[in-house]
């Protein structure tokens, strides 16, 4: 059972995780003159590269490749990398096409999902006040299908993709940098295959020019590793409710740089959803406030 101090240390590193992933947009958009798929296919070459050097220098590379005889634990990384890429590339089509607003509802979503998910197969159990932080957070979100008809597929897809990568990455009692390179490294064959392609083809443009593509798409191997190990770090040390509460710092983040830096349209109807939902959020920040002053005294 871990100590008070040991799941406050986990809780750090998740926060610092949706920090992080709440500013990438600003990377992607950054680099909107290229393709998503490119973009996602150096996601997973360059993040394979650091994290390799990352094994190899912390003395964890043997492990890292005996874990490759373990045939339970290779395939649930395979369905784990195959979700994470999905919602790779979702997000950055997402943010190059002009709808990180609909990204930031999918991570909005993405809680209630993760929560659902905890109590289903974890046992997890919500507080009173978690209940009515998730009653909250539910009524925006069918108040956005009620105005609207329907939620859009991004923000389905990205929402699902993340909570079953989630649940699936809980389970698992592998080191984090280890199974995190098992994942990138399932799809290096494919994102190899892709490069080439896309470069016969001309459809890539990484070998184009090195200061203007190159690099700044190798760059994209530290935007993916740092969060992602921060939050498969601090993962095991707290609640999937937790979790799923704690990742309402990325879309408020995402929504506002599509808000303010992006110039994006919000429809009105949005606002609602948003409120109800940040409503949520400052009813469940507000108790676990409470808690910590009162395991001070």
């Amino acid at each position: 059972m871990s100590s008070p101090k040991s799941g406050a240390f986990h809780l750090v590193l998740i926060l610092l995780a949706f920090f992080f992933w709440g500013i990438t947009p600003l990377y992607f958009k950054w680099l909107d003159h290229i393709s998503a798929v490119e973009l996602v296919v150096h996601r997973i070459i360059w993040s394979s590269v650091v994290l390799w050097g990352l094994l190899y220098f912390s003395g964890l590379w043997r492990e890292f490749l005996n874990l490759w005889k373990d045939k339970q634990a290779r395939n649930r990384l395979l369905i784990t990398s195959v979700m994470i890429s999905a919602n790779w590339l979702v997000f950055v089509y997402a943010v190059l096409s002009g709808q990180t607003v609909e990204a930031s509802l999918g991570y909005y979503i993405n809680p209630l999902v993760s929560i659902a998910l905890g109590g289903l197969f974890l046992g997890e159990r919500l507080t009173k006040v978690q209940v009515i932080a998730v009653t909250m957070a539910s009524a925006g979100v069918i108040a956005e299908v009620w105005t609207v008809g329907n939620l859009s597929w991004i923000a389905c897809s990205l929402a699902i993709s993340f909570a079953l990568y989630g649940l699936s990455r809980k389970k698992l009692t592998v080191h984090p940098m280890i199974a995190l390179a098992v994942e990138t490294s399932w799809m290096v064959p494919v994102a190899v295959i892709a490069l080439f392609i896309g470069t016969s083809t001309g459809n890539f443009v990484f070998f184009n020019d090195v200061s203007e593509f190159s690099l700044p798409l190798m760059l994209a191997g530290v935007v993916t590793v740092v969060p992602l190990l921060l939050y498969v770090s601090g993962l095991p040390g707290v609640t999937l409710i937790t979790a799923g509460f704690a990742q309402y710092i990325a879309p408020s983040m995402v929504f506002i740089l599509a808000l303010t830096w992006f110039g994006e349209e919000v429809p009105s109807q949005r606002f609602y959803t948003f409120g109800l939902i940040w409503l949520a959020l400052f009813v469940i920040t507000l108790e676990g406030m409470v808690k910590m002053k009162a395991a001070r005294k």
